[in-house]
């Protein structure tokens, strides 16, 4: 869930999260009885397999973010984003919107641009140059998730700051 909470701040602009209230569980790690994505050690397995949240930001934004490694479901892949005045989803890429007052949605031309993502990488590592993820946005996902989990653990709501 870590890497969907990153592009979606990203695609959101970082607006300032508020509280968090999460839940976590394990159900099938330490099982036995069932194989899922090869075989690991139960007796160290410390990892839940289903976590929740739902995020408040300042800007009276929303997120519901929920991820799984196992679970009784096909596929749990995908994003969407709804809005006012649009929404859109990832896997499948589409967007919905209004034209001439009608519901539309439509399937929008993509760029691949992960090699400039990849080149500034490279250069901050090799070059000693600054990084190309600012660490306050690094922090920001921290804090978030922080909230999550002890919101689990509390069973209500928690302010992030």
């Amino acid at each position: 869930g870590v890497h969907e909470l990153d592009v979606l701040l990203w695609m959101i602009g970082y607006p300032k999260p508020v509280e968090a209230f999460g839940y976590t569980t394990r159900k099938f790690g330490h099982r036995h009885d069932i194989v899922h994505d090869g075989d690991w050690d139960r007796s160290k397995f410390d990892v839940e397999d289903f976590a929740m949240g739902v995020i408040r930001f300042e800007n009276d934004l929303t997120v519901n973010l929920e991820t799984a490694w196992a679970c009784h479901y096909q596929d749990m892949g995908g994003s969407f984003f709804m809005g006012d005045l649009a929404g859109a989803s990832y896997r499948p890429t589409r967007i919905y919107t209004d034209k001439d007052g009608e519901m539309i949605d439509y399937e929008p031309e993509l760029v691949t641009s992960f090699s400039g993502e990849f080149e500034s990488f490279h250069h901050a590592i090799r070059q000693n140059f600054p990084s190309p993820v600012p660490a306050e946005e690094v922090l920001m996902t921290a804090k978030i998730f922080d909230a999550i989990y002890e919101s689990s653990r509390i069973g209500r709501s928690v302010p992030i700051t």
